[in-house]
């Protein structure tokens, strides 16, 4: 990409730089390659993370400092004006001139890169930079780009970091908490994978690994999955596959072979790091990222904040009468019951939950200062394009909108959202 060339010589040209990341965790993952490729430069960096990047907030930066923004900034031409430069891999009609994003070196930002990634080819332009490749990694599961296989930049990166030794790639079933959970817990507990009798029901969890012949518990505790052998993985895998309703039932699965316990399961990494932007502690995940010790530990007692805000967000999702359901949509309009920050993640856990089908588009919709976040998502195997979709909507809104195939977000005036509601039902149903 030449794009990757003129960042790297943008940045050159610096003393010091402020990253203006998102405040998800690909972005965090971004902000991590850079400051620890150029403070190894003697480049200095600070740190501003954003839930979204408006034209307000824009405003408030100064345009001579140098910035570098990540994960934000495709859909603001007006940062031409700015001493910036844009490293993003969302989509969008007006691009700012000084910037590096996958559509504009005819690659899919939804599947070829990640802003994470992206950021890991900028920082090789300064020399090797093995031990960043996890946290690149980290970054492209965070934003769901493994999910129908990896390719371009993506692929590279993960290739690399196999060859040199630094991760490992396996086929498993689609369960979370592998570092941590037993297998019970994990099958029992399932979001993205389905199995009669077994997903929600402890009994039939345990009576399939007695017939897979794993024992309940190993050293004192429930068996994990790293306590099977791999003929008993291999038995696991062959029954999940055949027994879930719903497809794919597996999924890559990335060990960061260095680290030890939770920090080994990269996707786990990403939740831990969505708990800290989302909770407004960025610069603990960005810490935690490059191995802070005490942030690592902090970032723990977080991430159980972050499960019981989900947990109370998604039951107001499943209960609330303010939701609205048609054949092709879901628009939940939690106003102030749900945070902003975690609007669009309590959507994605929807398209995720097998409760809304495959091409239903899920909409939410939280007030922040005067103004109102939406996020539309799509269950990743749907052929729907959400960024499309809103773009469609929100024409003739004053309204900013950025995203890509599975994922896509505005703000808009919250006066104008009866109005947005209508337009999207309508739309939306087609």
């Amino acid at each position: 990409m030449k794009a990757v060339a003129h960042a790297a010589e943008w940045l050159r040209a610096q003393k010091s730089v402020r990253l203006v990341s998102h405040f998800d965790a690909d972005g965090l993952c971004g902000c991590a390659i850079m400051k620890a490729a150029l403070s190894a430069v003697g480049i200095e960096t600070e740190l501003e993370v954003l839930p979204v990047l408006t034209r307000a907030a824009l405003a408030r930066l100064p345009r001579d400092e140098p910035l570098l923004f990540i994960d934000v900034g495709s859909a603001l031409p007006e940062l031409d004006a700015y001493n910036a430069f844009v490293i993003d891999h969302h989509k969008s009609d007006a691009m700012p001139e000084q910037m590096l994003n996958p559509w504009s070196e005819g690659l899919d930002g939804g599947r070829d890169a990640c802003s994470a990634t992206l950021c890991l080819r900028v920082a090789q332009e300064f020399g090797e930079q093995d031990a960043l490749l996890p946290i690149a990694i980290i970054g492209l599961l965070a934003d769901s780009q493994e999910k129908r296989g990896l390719r371009g930049v993506n692929k590279a990166v993960v290739d690399t970091a196999v060859e040199k030794g630094l991760v490992s790639v396996e086929e498993r079933l689609r369960l979370f908490g592998y570092e941590r959970k037993g297998l019970a817990s994990m099958l029992v507990q399932s979001r993205d994978l389905r199995i009669p009798g077994v997903t929600g029901n402890p009994h039939g969890a345990r009576r399939m690994l007695e017939e897979l012949g794993i024992p309940l518990r190993s050293g004192g505790r429930e068996t994990r999955y790293n306590d099977l052998s791999a003929e008993q993985k291999a038995a696991l895998l062959a029954m999940g596959r055949r027994r879930a309703t719903r497809h794919p039932a597996t999924t890559i699965h990335i060990t960061i072979l260095h680290e030890e316990g939770l920090f080994r399961d990269a996707r786990q990494v990403a939740t831990l790091l969505n708990a800290c932007g989302r909770l407004e502690h960025a610069e603990l995940g960005v810490a935690m990222l490059l191995g802070d010790a005490e942030a690592r530990q902090a970032g723990k007692t977080l991430l159980n904040e972050y499960r019981d805000t989900l947990r109370e967000a998604y039951a107001w999702l499943q209960t609330s009468k303010d939701v609205e359901r048609g054949e092709r949509f879901v628009i939940a309009n939690a106003r102030d019951k749900v945070r902003p920050s975690i609007i669009g993640t309590v959507c994605s856990m929807a398209t995720r939950s097998g409760d809304v089908g495959r091409d239903v588009v899920v909409v939410g919709l939280a007030r922040v200062g005067g103004l109102t976040k939406v996020s539309l998502r799509v269950n990743d195997h749907s052929e729907r394009d959400v960024h499309t979709l809103l773009q469609s909507i929100l024409e003739g809104f004053d309204a900013e909108c950025g995203g890509h195939r599975v994922a896509a977000g505005a703000v808009i005036k919250t006066e104008d959202e009866a109005r947005f509601i209508e337009r999207a039902k309508a739309l939306l149903s087609k």
